[in-house]
């Protein structure tokens, strides 16, 4: 069985709580729990099918059960760990399953345990509490993209400034090159003027002639 409740309090965007056990009772109990929260939530009761669910939905907060044929809660959370590390996992434990509970804490498949007989209030702060973690998460993740973009269009930016920096200085060196020529000659044509020139004194002259040469 698969199926999906959706709240009448529209979120955006809108946040996927998938809820996994093998009683359709459990299920049930859950769905009157969550009603009228402002998220779309998603009922399965076995693990395989959560599983092959979100291969095509984003789920952005899983509460599963630990023991149930087929997969068990520790192998389906393994498998969301694995393939869907930003999705927030709730595992629902009994005291029977207490040490194969502590073998996915401690290899970092869970983010929150709660044990059966659970608190309603608890597993709904606990849900609520996954989907900021997964908005904030998210937000972050987002933010750092964001930031190595500016840097990657900064850097580019820096580039091409340079590069034109560059070009104007070459620009900038060719045309003092030029006048300095242009100034030579010039000195070099009045110099010739005045030293033909009969009417112009020797002294003159040479003092012309300094001037052509520096």
């Amino acid at each position: 069985m698969m199926s999906d409740i959706k709240s009448d309090l529209p979120m955006s965007p809108v946040f996927k709580v998938l809820l996994i056990d093998d009683e359709v009772n459990i299920l049930r109990t859950m769905k009157r729990i969550f009603h009228g929260k402002p998220f779309k939530l998603i009922l399965a009761d076995s693990a395989q099918k959560a599983f092959e669910f979100m291969q095509t939905t984003t789920v952005h907060v899983v509460v599963s059960d630990m023991k149930m044929p087929g997969m068990s809660g520790a192998e389906f959370l393994a498998k969301v760990a694995e393939d869907f590390p930003q999705t927030y996992r709730i595992v629902l434990s009994g005291f029977a399953d207490l040490e194969s509970t502590l073998e996915v804490i401690n290899n970092g498949k869970i983010h929150r345990l709660l044990q059966k007989p659970w608190d309603n209030q608890e597993l709904i702060n606990a849900v609520e509490h996954g989907i900021m973690q997964y908005r904030l998460t998210s937000e972050n993740t987002r933010l750092l993209k964001l930031t190595a973009q500016q840097n990657k269009q900064l850097s580019a930016a820096n580039e091409s400034l340079e590069a034109k920096v560059e070009q104007r200085t070459k620009q900038l060196r060719s045309a003092l090159v030029v006048s300095e020529r242009s100034t030579s000659a010039v000195k070099k044509v009045v110099y010739n003027l005045v030293s033909i020139n009969p009417n112009i004194s020797g002294a003159f002259a040479q003092s012309v002639s300094k001037i052509a040469v520096d």
